[in-house]
């Protein structure tokens, strides 16, 4: 039954002028016009009816309104939070505070937030100490003006900026000093962090939070100082009694410059050193190492030799040691600092309780023989269950043959050092990773990998040695690492012929048969059918998740691939991330805009 109202007219008898550009004749057209005069009728009454139903209904929806703003203030009087007790509105409150990042200094959130909404709540979130027991303390920042500013704007300009920033900064340490007062005696989680931008006023802002926090160390439980070394002197004379409840220390150094009246740099590279030892604290001999309950250390950059320091590396159960040194081969740089694999060695062979290990060596570090005596006796790890290993260029073979972990559930492996393009039928080059995979293999259940920096027949070997895999991430480096020039030429993309080697027509029945994740961020090339096919296979095995992000290969499209993964979506989480391979022609490349005079 049509659904066309009767009064409309015909267009079938001008059908043929509706699907060409041909212009109507005068008849035809006159025609046209009698034939719209009725339609044009009802579309106006149509339209002024329209106009009166939605003035009826502003009308209705006003009224509501005034109704609604009327008894706000008696729900808000009859609403249940108010009758929770002070005991479940704190539970309440600890609820609202981050579970990724310590709570920050930002009024919009918690728990300031929550001191801003009415009396009691103000009352109870100040006395709830367990809300205030850790804090993110970021030292405000001195911005001065350009140097285009004619000088003698200039100079009072920075004198009024200074005379500013003075009074934000006492109002900032008052705000942390009422902050870590609310805590009583419960114990202190705090970050602080500092870039460097060699001011004296930021310097003192600094060490004003420091003398706050020190008058409660004996509370502090976790410590994460990230400031140039300058500014740390009073950590690093922390005594161990003084911190006797501290589990978990990490030290970054974000500067190792002094401060200098110009504010430049005093040390150029390939000079004695960036910056004379007497002028700087050091952490070397810093007695805040053998606080009694420290398990946790995390050391960023600091640049001393780690077999002198004092820690009791036996007590440890969570170790980070990243950034360490600069290019070795610069010259400038001490040896005794350089974290290589007998260093490296030599501090996990202490660790015998370490559970959770995260390591890079430095830049560039120079490849120690294979006969090396901390390179012989095998390391002892029993109860390592997590570890991530950066070795850049040098290879660490040597360190993974000895190294025992028959609890480790966890590995990372990143790495800067490109297969030799001669060895690329495996001859002569040995993956570091496969002969520790090849004993450890079956009891991995996460792996994160760089599949850009390993050869195709070494993935395929690395596969075949994780029968209990369960989540596999391969994506790019999360260490900090040196740019190498040429570094981003000659890389071994993820293809189609790698994501076959998960499938059962193409792979042996014991590749990952029990992998529920599966994450590929890496550089990659990959075919929409490839991927169809990946995840339709894998789904049967028992894949529950997946994530590719992918360069889209030269294949014929699939015209339903939106439809297919949709109907794969039903019981697996699909993440697909698309990226359109340059084009061979680019019109506009190295076109210059015209200039009109």
């Amino acid at each position: 039954m049509s659904t066309v109202p009767s009064c409309l007219p015909n267009i079938e008898l001008y059908g043929h002028l509706s699907v060409s550009n041909e212009s109507p004749e005068d008849e035809d057209l006159d025609a046209i016009q009698a034939l719209l005069r009725q339609p044009r009728g009802e579309m106006e009454a149509l339209s002024a009816q329209l106009l009166q139903l939605q003035a009826a209904m502003a009308e209705i929806h006003a009224k509501r309104q005034r109704i609604e703003a009327h008894i706000r203030p008696l729900r808000a009087i009859a609403s249940p939070i108010r009758r929770l007790p002070d005991d479940i509105l704190q539970e309440i409150f600890l609820w609202c505070l981050s579970g990724t990042h310590y709570p920050t200094l930002d009024p919009l959130q918690a728990p300031l937030l929550l001191t801003q909404i009415c009396r009691r709540w103000r009352y109870v979130a100040n006395d709830t100490r367990r809300l205030w027991t850790s804090i993110h303390i970021p030292i405000p920042v001195l911005h001065i003006p350009s140097q285009s500013i004619p000088l003698v704007y200039a100079e009072n300009e920075r004198y009024k900026l200074k005379a500013k920033f003075i009074g934000i900064a006492d109002a900032f340490v008052a705000v942390v000093e009422a902050w870590i007062g609310r805590i009583g005696g419960c114990g202190l989680s705090f970050s602080v962090f500092q870039e460097d931008h060699q001011s004296r006023e930021e310097d003192a802002c600094l060490q004003s939070v420091l003398e706050v926090l020190l008058r409660r160390s004996t509370q502090w439980e976790s410590v994460d100082i990230a400031t140039p070394l300058r500014s740390v002197g009073a950590i690093v004379d922390v005594q161990p009694e003084d911190v006797p409840t501290m589990r978990s220390l990490s030290a970054w150094s974000t500067s190792r410059h002094p401060h200098t009246r110009t504010g430049a740099f005093p040390f150029a590279l390939g000079g004695a050193g960036l910056a004379p030892q007497e002028l700087l604290p050091s952490w070397k001999c810093s007695r805040i190492f053998e606080a009694p309950l420290l398990e946790s250390l995390s050391l960023f950059r600091i640049d001393e030799p780690l077999v002198v320091m004092p820690i009791n590396w036996a007590r440890l159960t969570s170790l980070v040691i990243e950034k360490q040194g600069t290019l070795a081969e610069f010259g400038y740089v001490d040896r005794a600092i350089v974290i290589d694999l007998p260093v490296i060695a030599s501090v996990l062979r202490q660790c015998i309780h370490l559970q959770r290990a995260r390591l890079a060596l430095t830049p560039c570090a120079p490849e120690p023989p294979s006969n090396h005596g901390e390179l012989v006796e095998p390391i002892q790890l029993p109860s390592l269950v997590s570890l991530a290993f950066f070795e850049d260029k040098s290879s660490s073979l040597s360190l993974f043959k000895i190294l025992e972990t028959p609890c480790l559930r966890k590995l990372e492996f990143q790495t800067s050092r490109k297969p030799d393009p001669a060895a690329g039928n495996g001859v002569n080059y040995t993956f570091s990773l496969l002969p520790f995979l090849r004993r450890y293999g079956p009891k991995i259940e996460q792996l994160t990998l760089d599949t850009q920096y390993i050869l195709p027949l070494d993935r395929v070997k690395c596969w075949e040695t994780l029968p209990g895999l369960r989540k596999l991430r391969l994506r790019p480096s999360t260490f900090g690492s040196v740019k190498y020039p040429g570094d981003e030429q000659g890389m071994l993309p993820f293809t189609n012929c790698d994501l076959r080697q998960f499938q059962v027509p193409f792979s042996a029945p014991n590749v990952m048969p029990k992998l529920r994740s599966f994450e590929c961020t890496t550089l990659s090339t990959l075919s929409d059918r490839g991927v169809l096919e990946f995840l339709k296979d894998r789904k049967r095995l028992g894949l529950r998740r997946a994530k590719l992000s992918y360069e889209k290969d030269w294949d014929r499209p699939v015209n339903n691939f939106a439809e297919e993964v949709g109907s794969l979506r039903v019981g697996m989480d699909i993440v697909l991330e698309k990226k359109i391979r340059p084009s061979f022609v680019q019109p506009r490349h190295g076109l210059k805009a015209r200039r009109w005079r």
